[in-house]
């Protein structure tokens, strides 16, 4: 499976994040490498929007959360917002809904906390 475009937007302190089908190990550590490149920029949530996901595997959900944890010891939150009911559901099962903020819509997701 080859990897597919990401695309990424910064506004205040949130990055969005807008993987393109797929939710791998391939789709997952590009975007993590190049959020830890990037020197001197403080974000306090990156936003996954996982509308366009058509397929995850056990991979890309583990880096998922090696990610998570790396971010929150920087004081930085990972969020995931706009998850198709297959995603909703698969993240119930494995219990991620426990560990991630699940929004409904990106433009709350984006939403910082006083």
């Amino acid at each position: 499976m080859s990897m597919t475009s990401v695309e990424q937007r910064e506004q205040n302190k949130v990055l969005v994040v807008c993987p393109d089908r797929y939710l791998t190990v391939n789709q997952v550590w590009p975007i993590y490498s190049q959020i830890e490149k990037s020197e001197g920029i403080r974000y306090q949530r990156i936003v996954l929007n996982l509308k366009e996901i058509k397929y995850v595997d056990s991979s890309g959900l583990g880096l998922l959360l090696t990610f998570l944890k790396q971010l929150e010891t920087r004081g930085c939150q990972l969020v995931l917002c706009e998850c198709s009911s297959y995603l909703l559901d698969l993240m119930h099962k494995l219990r991620f809904d426990a560990l991630f903020k699940i929004y409904a819509k990106e433009e709350n997701a984006c939403q910082l906390e006083g």
